[in-house]
């Protein structure tokens, strides 16, 4: 990730990567977390975002505009993805009524209601941008 000086280092099966490159060899095969660190640049110092899928939650969050964590982790329900988001806050001493939730462009395939649901029991704790 350019902008923050760092890199994204995930696993991806070997068949899946030759049949990738066999099929499309210029395709650049990008992390969905590389996507939200780059969608997260704040115009503030300090910053958090996630994106939920119904299967998985990303969570990025920033302070002095460094990043300070960037995590993927398995919630397939709304309490779920809630429950990582505010331990992220708490366990980073991040300030909830400072530093806003961005939400991102959640495409909950399972439950359409379920980023409603996410955001409004979220909206309890702390403040979404």
């Amino acid at each position: 990730i350019d902008t923050h000086a760092c890199h994204v280092v995930y696993a991806l099966q070997r068949t899946l990567y030759d049949a990738v490159m066999a099929l499309a060899p210029r395709l650049s095969v990008v992390h969905g977390i590389t996507e939200l660190v780059s969608l997260t640049i704040p115009s503030t110092a300090d910053a958090v975002a996630a994106r939920w899928t119904g299967q998985h939650v990303e969570i990025v969050v920033m302070r002095d505009h460094n990043l300070l964590l960037a995590t993927q982790t398995i919630a397939t329900t709304v309490e779920d993805a809630a429950y990582h988001i505010l331990n992220a806050y708490r366990q980073l001493d991040v300030k909830t009524d400072v530093t806003p939730l961005q939400l991102k462009d959640m495409q909950v395939v399972k439950d359409p209601s379920g980023a409603a649901m996410l955001r409004g029991l979220l909206n309890n704790y702390l403040q979404l941008a």
